[in-house]
């Protein structure tokens, strides 16, 4: 029976892989928290938000020195000394127009409503910097020294304090990974890998108990945690003295409690291991659908893939539930 035999420590192998997929799940659940605690004061916002308005610095520039002259002219100083001089020279009183458009508030607004749908950054937390009295290089000064301060700043999420960027070198090249970025990739890695596992799981154990249904001896099996069986060690002394007085009705109930709560055993020890390794997936997922995700089709699939992932979830705990009510019988000494 070298099939079981393998079947059984490919078994015990998936159980053990389970921490790593835990790993992944786990780390993705705190990616998801992590990206909350940066919403409001995300560096990869202040990053974007100080590229665009350098990118603009041109327009910005312009829109800015038609709303100074504008404020120069509304000055009731200049204003007078404008009427002055129109006097002087003859000419009739400056007639009054309507009052010019603030360009540069709404190109500050247009870009701050672009960089809060890209990062997911509340849009007040932009806009406490974009102070529209002041020209477009102060502003960026004020953005540049925003971004290092929350570069700097760590955050402490279950007792593990880490910062908002994770930097590593590889081949003599710095890189750097948001929170933002690892969840992202986190959220769909996650998932794939639990149904792979999952499928690997049921579809191991679902031929390992169809070889152990078939056979005589227990102890051919690989001795892993779900192989457990009830032993009846009463075949081969059904003739000695003392077995002619056992309750042969309270025998077949204990044996029937006792293969029930095997198989319960196997379950709830399943259901335990499910939890741990799913559990965190759904509630990362439920954290960026409430507070980042807005695209219908990203959530849509989420939930098709949490759905997905609960289905195969149950099939391989009722599978472990219902299977596996063998007898085997074991040899003892008549004397």
């Amino acid at each position: 029976m070298e099939l079981l035999i393998t079947l059984g420590k490919r078994t015990e192998k998936i159980l053990y892989s389970s921490i790593f997929v835990m790993t992944v799940t786990w780390s993705f659940n705190y990616f998801s928290k992590a990206i909350l605690f940066t919403q409001n004061s995300n560096p990869e916002a202040y990053r974007i938000l100080y590229d665009s308005i350098n990118n603009d610095l041109h327009s910005l520039t312009e829109s800015y020195k038609i709303l100074s002259d504008k404020i120069k002219l509304e000055d009731p100083l200049e204003k007078n000394k404008t009427k002055q001089a129109r006097e002087i020279l003859g000419l009739p009183p400056q007639s009054k127009e309507k009052t010019t458009k603030n360009y540069y508030k709404e190109d500050l607004d247009e870009i701050a409503n672009k960089v809060s749908s890209a990062t997911g950054i509340d849009i007040k937390n932009i806009s406490t910097l974009l102070d529209y009295n002041k020209p477009p290089d102060e502003l960026l000064k004020l953005i540049k020294d925003k971004e290092k301060e929350t570069s700097n700043k760590s955050i402490n999420i279950w007792g593990i304090e880490s910062p908002s960027r994770i930097l590593f070198n590889y081949g003599g090249s710095n890189y750097i990974i948001t929170n933002s970025l690892a969840a992202t990739l986190l959220a769909f890695i996650a998932p794939v890998l639990i149904m792979i596992w999952l499928g690997s799981f049921y579809l191991t154990r679902h031929r390992e108990i169809s070889i152990i249904d078939d056979i005589e001896d227990y102890r051919i099996t690989h001795p892993h945690i779900l192989n457990l069986f009830y032993l009846n060690p009463e075949k081969f002394s059904r003739d000695s003295w003392e077995n002619r007085f056992i309750n042969t009705k309270g025998k077949k109930k204990e044996k029937a409690f006792t293969i029930h709560m095997i198989s319960i055993f196997r379950a709830t020890f399943i259901l335990i291991l499910l939890s741990l390794v799913i559990f965190p997936y759904i509630n990362g997922v439920i954290s960026l659908i409430m507070d980042i995700y807005n695209s219908i089709f990203i959530i849509s699939l989420h939930v098709l893939l949490i759905i997905t992932i609960v289905i195969q979830s149950l099939i391989t705990i009722i599978q472990e539930k219902t299977s596996l009510k063998k007898t085997f019988e074991t040899k003892v000494k008549d004397y």
